[in-house]
């Protein structure tokens, strides 16, 4: 499971989340990205007050941790590799949401808060197409969650149509090209 792209009051949210999945999901992994790393020492040592098995992701030996925290750049698509389940931040607080092509291009099933209007369009086709599923708050998200991590085909079946919702053509580029040709007034 990945947050990804979290900001700060997201964080403080998602740690009562972590707690109550952490140990009804046998084996779960979590790795949070947050949208500014200089904040992953923080979330740290949120986590260690909670008694949450924790580490930063390029320190951990053996990724024994339950929660594993990035604190650089450039590596968004292994940590997606990673995950099963992508939580993109910027959703749960009215920051718009992130760009959710990049997980669902590596095989993840996409979770959204109800704050998407930077990338509105693309949830909706997402959201419609059963590649993406939005909640309103953490409670829906829980149950949402040990249903998924406990139906390995439904969980297959998101992947895959969150997959396949990413290689679709988003624009017709010779359609693009005329649009701009006509505006600029270029034969």
């Amino acid at each position: 499971l990945m947050f990804s792209s979290t900001h700060q009051s997201e964080e403080k949210k998602i740690l009562e989340l972590i707690k109550n999945v952490i140990y009804k999901i046998n084996k779960l992994k979590i790795i949070i990205a947050p949208r500014h790393t200089e904040r992953s020492n923080k979330i740290l040592s949120a986590l260690k007050r909670q008694k949450i098995n924790s580490n930063i992701f390029n320190k951990s030996k053996n990724f024994e941790e339950d929660v594993l925290v990035v604190d650089s750049f450039g590596k968004m698509s292994l940590y997606f590799s990673l995950s099963d389940i992508v939580i993109l931040g910027g959703s749960f607080v009215k920051m718009g949401g992130h760009n959710p092509i990049e997980p669902a291009n590596n095989n993840c099933a996409i979770i959204t808060g109800p704050h998407i209007y930077n990338w509105e369009n693309i949830f909706t086709d997402m959201i419609d197409s059963g590649a993406c599923y939005m909640f309103n708050n953490l409670i829906e998200i829980e149950n949402f969650l040990l249903n998924l991590f406990n139906d390995s085909e439904k969980l297959n079946s998101i992947k895959n149509k969150a997959k396949k919702f990413s290689e679709k053509k988003f624009f017709q580029s010779e359609k693009l090209f005329y649009t701009i040709h006509n505006i600029l007034g270029i034969k």
